[in-house]
């Protein structure tokens, strides 16, 4: 129940006073309040419980998109409650989770304060957010976020790495 209850308690305080615009958008409340639930995990237990609560959710997206091919900004399905799927929660959670490492927590959070205060009781979409977090962040995001959130499935990434010596180089690159 404590894990509800922090979800239930990020809708309050946050995703229902800046939340989404339409359904399509179901991820910027739903992902948010999932994500906020990791963090009060980490917050209260540390970073290994919340690395526990992200490879669950982790999971669920993988064994949803195997049974669902739908990009988490969902402008097919018609049936709303089919929406309320792993791809709002679990994958939006990590959607964010992900921009919080890439942007570094200064920045992200800077991003999310901004996100905030501009969308204090209204409503916005995907790309308010997105727009929102550029802002803050100076660049781009759109080559990051629109393979996660626009696309069935999840980003193929080429790893290569070259050993010289003792060396080990790894290079990551998101296609």
């Amino acid at each position: 129940m404590e894990n509800l209850i922090a979800h239930e308690i990020a809708h309050q305080w946050f995703g229902n006073s800046a939340t989404e615009s339409d359904w399509e958008h179901l991820w910027l409340s739903e992902g948010f309040a999932t994500y906020f639930t990791s963090l009060y995990l980490e917050y209260k237990y540390g970073e290994t419980e919340m690395n526990k609560q992200l490879k669950k959710e982790r999971e669920r997206v993988i064994k949803f998109h195997h049974l669902v091919k739908l990009p988490v900004v969902d402008t097919i399905t018609t049936d709303l409650m089919q929406l309320l799927n792993p791809n709002a929660y679990q994958k939006g959670a990590w959607i964010l989770h992900m921009l919080r490492n890439k942007l570094g927590d200064t920045t992200f959070w800077n991003g999310i304060k901004h996100y905030y205060k501009k969308f204090e009781f209204k409503n916005a979409t995907t790309n308010d957010f997105i727009m929102a977090m550029e802002e803050t962040c100076g660049y781009d995001l759109n080559d990051f976020m629109d393979p996660w959130l626009r696309e069935t499935g999840h980003p193929m990434l080429r790893i290569e790495t070259k050993t010289k010596g003792r060396s080990t180089c790894i290079r990551i690159v998101q296609e």
